[in-house]
């Protein structure tokens, strides 16, 4: 799931195609008795352990690859690296990670069982429109309401941007879509690839409305696909695997100052389960220290979009299963039937037009899958990226090799699995090594400080608000977004403004829960957001009716057993920046005859690449999101 602009993809152009009546031939590019090498060998593991110590991860790796032999056998690898959780469990292939965006694939595989269903009365189609089958189907404009497909929706071109804050940790499907209508769309129907998990919860909404004695999104595709394929480690049911102490935790790096070290230590931290559900979906209500609560239609939003957990040695069944497109591994049996498997790595949308690095062809993407080449090869592939926890799923399905690469570094696990990954391919190739960490790290450094260029600093005499501080403060709404509530950070020289109980009880837990959040010399508003991903926002002065706002996640300190935190431990929350898009995240204050209006958020909607926001000649047409003021 997650999540989607932030997760680094190097993608491509060639596509598998396939039509209703015959499927294409594959042809293998192994040469006849060709044998098949071992990769995860012990310069494997010390490679592995020296990228790990290169980029100061304090946390592991889950491994596979398979590889199809001659005689039609296959050749398969599990391994584990460093730590799983913070009490020195080591990663083993049985350790769960949350694969996030991994998840789709079994999403798009739901919705073409339901296609496949001949019972099924009446018939719907990938060409099928939502409308026809979910009524309350709705976006903010009419064409697209009334013409978007399933195709549109799994590759995602309907022009809603991502708008990932909208959603809170209680939003069921239904909800998601009634208040899905008042969202702004940043483009033009199929015009441009935007990646949007709202678009993959409504999909997975699809099976219990078409088929009502489904009772929900998770049995069907548990009953459907993870038992029949031998899935036995594959699972929603994070609550039980936690319990097991299989499930692994995120590891994040608290304090780490990338203008000094880009890639240093940091103070590291692990992670709660950030998805506490059961195996039918639902989320468990529980003491997580979060400020969000979690209910029971927490889950059902994002088990389409990101829900499952999955053991490495299960990323081995299921690339086998993909590349015999569709089967049981074991028995042979059909389980996803062969065109299904086909349509989702058909492309449909252009994702990236331009590759990042010279190996590698544009990308196109189908349902829950990329597909593009790597040094003349076919690669399908997708990751995943839920809080500190990473993944990335590929397969060559003309050479019938599979990789798969899980990491709980929340920091860097992505370039470091894209390092691993790429590693295993250039030697089962027989390609020529390329120092895959150095390209990363020029990367992840070039785009840092092209986000830093991007900041402007504060004037050192910035013009005030066209209303005093106190007046902004107070409940704004936005029909899609939700309410929110401005606290006024009260001034060091400055009498308590007065404001709600509510939010004089969450200026008393921001020293706790936000430390060194706030810069108390800058007249600065601070609002819960009981989102799915972010839990508070900043709004801090900048100049007149601007402010550069923040989203931030609080997350409780947990003991653990490894040296993690360095020196004596005075603080039971640290936080973490949402990265919310290339450009600064700011808010726009209005005021009407001495009153504020509401106020026009931009940076916000996660539109991707090369989308701008929108024109007007007002803040309200401005924005991306517009709250109006409550009170």
């Amino acid at each position: 799931m997650m999540l989607s602009t932030k997760i680094l993809h190097l993608l491509a152009f060639f596509t598998l195609s396939a039509s209703c009546s015959q499927l294409p031939e594959q042809t293998h590019f192994r040469l006849p008795g060709q044998t098949v090498q071992n990769v995860l060998d012990s310069d494997f593991d010390r490679f592995v352990q020296e990228i790990l110590d290169e980029w100061n991860s304090t946390a592991g790796l889950g491994v596979a690859v398979v590889q199809k032999n001659p005689d039609e056998t296959w050749n398969v690898e599990t391994q584990g690296y460093g730590y799983a959780k913070g009490d020195g469990s080591k990663v083993t292939e049985e350790t769960y990670f949350h694969i996030g965006s991994n998840s789709k694939l079994f999403n798009v595989f739901s919705v073409g069982l339901l296609i496949s269903n001949e019972s099924l009365s009446p018939r719907i189609s990938w060409d099928s429109r939502i409308a026809s089958l979910l009524p309350e189907w709705s976006l903010n404009d009419s064409y697209t309401t009334s013409h978007s497909t399933i195709l549109d929706l799994m590759s995602h071109r309907t022009g809603l941007p991502a708008h990932d804050l909208m959603y809170e940790a209680d939003t069921g499907p239904s909800e998601l879509m009634a208040r899905s209508k008042f969202l702004k769309l940043s483009t033009e129907f199929r015009e441009q690839f935007q990646y949007n998990n709202i678009m993959y919860t409504v999909l997975s909404y699809l099976p219990e409305r078409l088929i009502p004695s489904i009772s929900n999104y998770a049995q069907y595709v548990k009953d459907n696909i993870f038992d029949p394929l031998g899935l036995n480690e594959t699972t929603f049911d994070t609550e039980r695997i936690e319990k097991s102490g299989y499930l692994v935790q995120g590891f994040l790096r608290d304090k780490l100052n990338k203008t000094e070290n880009m890639f240093g230590r940091g103070t590291p931290r692990v992670l709660i389960n950030w998805n506490p559900s059961t195996e039918d979906g639902n989320s468990v209500l529980s003491s997580i220290p979060f400020s969000v609560a979690f209910t029971n239609a927490f889950n059902a939003v994002i088990s389409g979009a990101g829900g499952i957990v999955m053991s490495v040695r299960n990323a081995a069944t299921w690339l086998q299963s993909l590349l015999l497109l569709g089967k049981n591994p074991t028995n042979g049996k059909t389980v996803i039937p062969p065109e299904v498997v086909q349509k989702a790595a058909t492309g449909l949308s252009v994702s990236d037009g331009i590759p990042t690095w010279s190996e590698m062809s544009p990308s196109v993407y189908g349902g829950g899958q990329w597909i593009y080449s790597y040094r003349g090869r076919n690669i399908v592939e997708h990751t995943g990226g839920t809080p500190a926890v990473v993944t990335v799923i590929s397969r060559f399905p003309f050479e019938n090799v599979g990789v798969a690469v899980f990491s709980n570094d929340g920091t860097y696990g992505r370039q470091i699995n894209e390092i691993i990954k790429w590693r295993i391919v250039d030697q089962v190739f027989g390609f020529g090594p390329i120092d895959w960490s150095k390209r990363y790290k020029s990367l992840a450094s070039s785009r840092y400080n092209q986000t830093m260029a991007s900041k402007f600093p504060r004037p050192v005499e910035p013009i005030s608000p066209s209303v005093p501080f106190s007046s902004i403060a107070g409940a704004y709404h936005d029909p899609g977004y939700g309410h929110i509530e401005l606290c006024l950070i009260p001034q060091l020289d400055e009498d308590d403004v007065k404001q709600s109980d509510s939010c004089h009880e969450l200026l008393e837990e921001v020293p706790t829960r936000l430390p060194d959040a706030i810069n108390t010399s800058v007249p600065t508003f601070v609002t819960r957001w009981g989102g799915l991903w972010t839990t508070h926002f900043i709004f801090e002065h900048f100049d007149g009716n601007l402010f550069n706002v923040t989203a931030l996640t609080s997350y409780p300190i947990l003991n653990t057993s490894v040296d993690l935190a360095d020196g004596k431990e005075n603080q039971t929350y640290f936080t973490q920046n949402w990265a919310l898009a290339s450009a600064p995240a700011m808010a726009e204050i209005v005021v009407h005859a001495g009153t504020v209006t509401g106020f026009g958020l931009t940076g916000f909607w996660e539109a991707g690449p090369g989308v701008e926001s929108p024109c007007g000649d007002d803040v309200q047409e401005r924005s991306e999101v517009w709250f109006v003021r409550e009170r």
